[in-house]
This record gives C-alpha cells, structure tokens and sequence, in this order.
C-alpha cells in the first residue's frame, strides 16, 4: 500500500489536501461487483508554487504531483525552486541610464559654454570720387597741411664709345672754386687773372674779379663771408685735370691774408690735353645724349624709388631730371669710356597728410569719428602737376602748390578693437542696431557658437571680427 503524506500546506492562497510520490496510483476500495475502468486523469494546469528555500546553488527539478480529489486525481507540475519576478533590476538600469544621459548633457553644455564665441563678418563702406585739379598746398616747414620732403639722388654711369675723329691741341683745363675770408669783416676783392696755387703747388688764375664778403660771428662763432669763381689752369695739357683741394692767394703769401683767405674746390678741373687727341663727332654726341635721357635716366629714377620711405609718395612729375655729360672731353685714344652724370631732385609728399587732405576736400563736414576711418589706397594712381610748370626743386624750397586730378576710391575701415568691446556681452538682436551706428558699416553678419546662445561672449577675445 502507498504511503499516504497527509500535511497540510499553505503557499501563496493554493491549499493542498493530500500529496503522493511520483508515480504512485490510488486505489479503490475492492468490491465484489466488477471494477469499472478507471478512468485516464485529465491532465491538471501547471501551478507554480514559490516556497521559502535556502539560496544555495538552486536546483530546478520537475515533480509530477497527483492530487486526490473527490472526483479525479488531478496531475500538477511544481518547481522545487521557486522563481520571483525581480523588477528592481530593471529599475535601477533605468536610473543608470537616465543619469549618464543626465550626466552627458550637462558635460556637452557645459563644453559649449566654455568655448563659446562668436564669429562677425563686416563689409566695409566704399565710394568712388572724381577729382578735377584740385589745388592742395604742402610744405616743409609744418606751414601747410601737406608735408613734403626733399629728396635729392645723383649718379654716373660709362658709356663705352669708339671715336674716330682727332685734332692736335694745346688746352688748359678749368674748374671752380670758393674763396673765402676770415681776415676782416670788410670785404676783400681780387682781380682777374689773380693768380693762386693747390696744395701741390700748380698754379691757376680766376677767370674774373670778385669781392671776397668780410665774416659775420653768430652766436659767438665765425662765419667766413664766400663766393665762387672759375679758374684755369696756368698751363696746358691733362696735368691739371682732377680735383686738388686747398688754394691759397699767391699775392698774400708772407701776410696774415694768406691762411685768413684761402680756396675750397667746388667742381673738378678737367678739359685740360695737349697734342694729338681725340674727340666725339656729331653722331657720337647723339648717341650720348639720347643715352642719358632714356636709360640712364630710367636707372636714376629706380634708384630714386629704392630710397623712397614708407609712408611717402613720389610723383613722376613731381621732380626736376639735369644730367652731363662729356661730350665735349678730348680723350688720349679712339677707345673712350664716356661718363655721364646726372641728379633728380624730387618732393615727396606724406601719404597720410595727402589722404585726410583730399577726404576733408571732398567731405568738407564729415565728423570726426568717420574722418579717422576713411582712407585712399590708390592715391598713387592720380595726375599730379605742379601749379608752376616751371617750379624749380632744390635744398631752398619750403612750399610747393600742385594739382590733382583723377579717379580714387573711398575705403571706410571701422576700429575693430573698439567695435569688439561695443558688442561684448549684447544680445545678439542688439547687433543691427550697433553695426547701423558705425557708418563705416555696409553689411554685417554674426554666428554665435553655441547655437541656442543669445547673447554674443562678454570676453570680447572670444569675438573674432572679419573685415571684408
């Protein structure tokens, strides 16, 4: 006979009366009429049963569990390990989530704070004018609203020529000098033909009669009263060409007129030839002169742009051309180097002078602020001509009048360093309104990063500026 359990147990609400083993069938009670068949056990719903057991290691183990009932003997399936749905798991992988999330968003803002900036693009203002001759003034005493400079460059080049033409001569070579007198304050005067003398003893005469002004003392200092002449040389022949330096009165010598008054060379002797020499012809003489108006010309004018300082402005026209040339030298064979020389004397005008000069011309009542942010680039380009066609340059000019004519383009270039600070830290609806106050503002433009900003970085380093 089975072993009965009988133990009543309660999980969770379902009460079971009587549990068999595995395996195990119940009987009924004998009887002397013919058993009936008994019938199959309907198959029962699996009912899980969660029961308090130790958490070692569990075990799943499927039983199949009969129940003895009135009417049938029920099957049932039970776990020996119960199972309970853990919903905290999922909750706090939620709030891990969430967090990071929380976490990621927060970094990414606070990145785009830190880096925050703001990029303006600005187009300038422009406006073309037409000037026709109008007048300025300059000078080099401050006297005029223009400053110029004095630029006076000289140079010599050889021109190497073959002559054919020759002469027997007997020429005395000439020059210039300054005399000058520290002897008395009254004036001292010579006669032509005075004779005088180099430092290496040759002898020369003044090719006519001056008057030597007596000195004047300034602050305490003599100034030698001077004045220049020619002189020749006492004989024929190349001896005499160069360029001696001291010249002293011969009729002074013994007297104290004789170191008192003395001779300075202003400009080399030459010319001086004797005997069989040679000379340029007519076509020689074209062909030197049309080299020193054209390339040696073109070479001294380079040079004299090489040495123009920054900030200055040379016209073509603003210059006086003088050259020399020896076209007139005997040389002692056919094979000649020919030297030509020459100097430009040119004015130079402040190129920063010329610009305010020309924009309070055209814009006599323009304010200061948009004074200071207008300037000319292409000045350069402009016909500039002196008011005297015939103005001579040289170390004695202080003013000079010209004209100018031509077409210049306006250029407004607003102060981005101040323009940086007046949009600190504003809205970025604000912009319009202080880009429109600038008048030499055309258009404009401005990003902000990060997008969701609206107001432009109060670190005014962090607003870049682009001037188109």
């Amino acid at each position: 006979m089975a072993k009965k359990v009988m133990e009543d147990m309660k999980s969770k609400g379902v009460r079971i009366t009587r549990i068999l083993k595995e395996d195990t069938k119940v009987e009924a009670p004998k009887s002397k009429t013919k058993p009936k068949p008994e019938p199959k056990p309907e198959p029962v719903e699996q009912v899980k049963v969660s029961m308090d057991i130790k958490k070692e290691e569990p075990v799943k183990r499927e039983t199949k569990v009969y129940i003895n009932t009135s009417e049938r003997v029920q099957e049932q399936k039970l776990y020996s390990t119960p199972q309970v749905k853990r919903k905290e798991g999922w909750v706090r992988k939620r709030f891990l989530i969430l967090l990071l999330v929380s976490i990621f968003i927060t970094g990414v803002y606070a990145l785009c704070e830190r880096f925050q900036n703001a990029n303006i693009t600005i187009v300038a203002k422009h406006q073309s004018y037409n000037l026709d001759k109008i007048a300025f003034n300059a000078s080099n005493d401050g006297s005029a609203p223009i400053a110029f400079e004095l630029m006076i460059v000289s140079n010599e080049e050889y021109k190497d020529v073959t002559l054919t033409q020759s002469q027997d001569v007997s020429i005395k070579a000439k020059g210039e000098i300054t005399l000058y007198n520290e002897n008395s304050t009254k004036a001292q005067s010579l006669a032509i033909h005075t004779f005088i003398s180099d430092s290496t003893g040759k002898t020369y005469q003044i090719d006519k009669a001056v008057s030597i002004p007596g000195y004047k003392t300034v602050d305490g200092k003599v100034v030698p009263g001077q004045v220049s002449v020619g002189i020749t040389a006492f004989l024929a022949g190349d001896t005499y060409n160069g360029s001696p330096t001291d010249f002293t009165i011969n009729g002074f010598k013994g007297t104290a007129k004789f170191q008192k008054i003395y001779g300075k060379l202003k400009t080399p002797l030459a010319g001086g030839a004797q005997g069989l020499v040679y000379a340029l012809n007519s076509d020689d003489k074209g062909s030197i002169t049309a080299f020193a108006q054209s390339t040696f010309k073109s070479n001294l004018l380079k040079k004299v742009d090489a040495q123009v300082p920054p900030g200055y402005i040379l016209y073509p026209n603003a210059l006086n051309f003088s050259y020399d040339t020896e076209t007139e030298k005997l040389f002692p064979d056919t094979k000649a180097k020919v030297k030509t020389s020459g100097t430009v004397s040119a004015i130079i005008l402040n190129e920063n002078d010329l610009s305010n000069a020309i924009v309070k011309t055209l814009q006599p009542k323009i304010s200061d602020r948009e004074f200071k942010e207008i300037s000319i680039p292409d000045m350069p380009k402009l016909a500039f001509n002196f008011k005297d066609a015939g103005q001579l340059i040289n170390k004695d000019v202080k003013s000079v009048s010209f004209n100018l004519s031509g077409a210049v383009n306006a250029i407004w270039t607003p102060d981005i360093s101040q323009l940086q600070s007046s949009v600190a830290g504003v809205r970025k609806a604000d912009l319009i309104s202080i880009f429109k106050s600038d008048p030499g503002i055309a258009s404009a433009t401005a990003k902000i990063f990060p997008p969701w900003q609206s107001y432009l970085p109060e670190d005014s380093s962090k607003i870049k500026i682009n001037l188109k």
